[in-house]
């Protein structure tokens, strides 16, 4: 008798880890579209054979097989002591160190909010897409149900927006792009159609309608509706290589005395020189000499490409999510 319970109990265990090894070699994966795919293994071995029987990537991208196979996303050590370095010193292959320096320990507690696991456009890459990372330690992080987020390019994927809704706070969120008029999406999610620029235009790329303004002036607009003394808990910003004219403009208006975690997809031109490189990580930079603490950093791996006008035949991404807290705003 016990010896047929042991034969059973053994026939079971070994069904219930058949059955979890099948299910497990299973994934949900959606393109930019939405639309589901199926790839048949999780096994390193059979994603590249399935990698390979796409179709080739474009002259100027890389595969997901030279990026699985090319090693870490993040860099692994902070090389060099960047604080004590002058940025138009730094090589082609330094700068993207610079770039991928996570800076992690800085940060006990730090999630991603939004984002969905998308397929390129030719179908060779898959990853998460559109989250940010938020500090949550209890010095920096958004307290619910009194936070306030500035949150700067949408297009149409409201993830992060509607994360930070769930989560408590009050979102205002910036697209010129979308062709949707000023809206209250829901009860928390505030809209309108408005650029982020570094200075206050009445109208944005041939757009005559839709305008541009600074952060400043964007504050000032909204204080009726969140208090002028607002600290803007977290501010979101991607819009496409505008960054590197809003960034020195928010330091040097004072503005970002007011905001106490900051995000930003920041976008390189594979095409630029190593000159204007190095002007951008300067920018960085000084954010990081103004105050801010880095805590994340991840490359986006639909834009590892080859760098033409750099030495080394230098292969990066051209888009990095970074993500810093204000140490001037740090709650004791």
């Amino acid at each position: 008798m016990t010896l047929r319970r042991r034969k059973t109990g053994l026939i079971v265990t070994v069904g219930l880890i058949v059955i979890c090894l099948t299910l497990n070699m299973f994934i949900p994966i959606y393109n930019e579209n939405g639309i589901h795919l199926e790839e048949s293994s999780r096994s390193l071995a059979n994603r590249l054979e399935f990698i390979d029987s796409l179709s080739p990537a474009s002259n100027n991208s890389k595969t997901l097989r030279q990026i699985i196979t090319s090693g870490p996303v993040y860099s692994k050590v902070k090389v060099i002591d960047y604080e004590k370095t002058a940025m138009d010193t730094l090589s082609a292959s330094q700068i993207i160190d610079y770039l991928l320096w996570t800076n992690q320990p800085t940060c006990q507690v730090a999630q991603y909010f939004g984002g969905r696991m998308v397929t390129s456009a030719d179908g060779l890459s898959v990853a998460l897409d559109g989250q940010k990372a938020i500090c949550l330690d209890s010095a920096v992080a958004p307290i619910p149900d009194q936070c306030l987020v500035y949150s700067f390019g949408i297009s149409h994927e409201w993830s992060f927006d509607q994360a930070m809704e769930l989560y408590g706070c009050q979102v205002y969120a910036f697209d010129p792009s979308m062709n949707v008029s000023d809206h209250n999406r829901t009860e928390a999610i505030h809209f309108y159609q408005m650029a982020l620029g570094d200075l206050d235009r009445d109208g944005w790329n041939e757009e005559a309608n839709v305008p541009s303004r600074t952060l400043s002036s964007i504050y000032n607009m909204l204080k009726p509706l969140h208090g002028g003394d607002s600290i803007i808990d977290y501010l979101k910003m991607d819009i496409e290589a505008t960054e590197w004219r809003v960034l020195p403009q928010i330091i040097e208006s004072g503005m970002m005395d007011k905001v106490r975690q900051l995000a930003v997809e920041i976008h390189l031109d594979y095409d630029e020189s190593l000159r204007v490189y190095r002007q951008q990580a300067g920018i960085l930079r000084s954010l990081e000499d103004y105050g801010m603490v880095r805590f994340d950093s991840k490359r986006n791996m639909f834009t590892v490409v080859d760098f033409t006008q750099v030495p080394g035949n230098l292969a990066a991404a051209v888009d990095y999510e970074i993500a810093w807290y204000n140490s001037k705003l740090m709650r004791v």
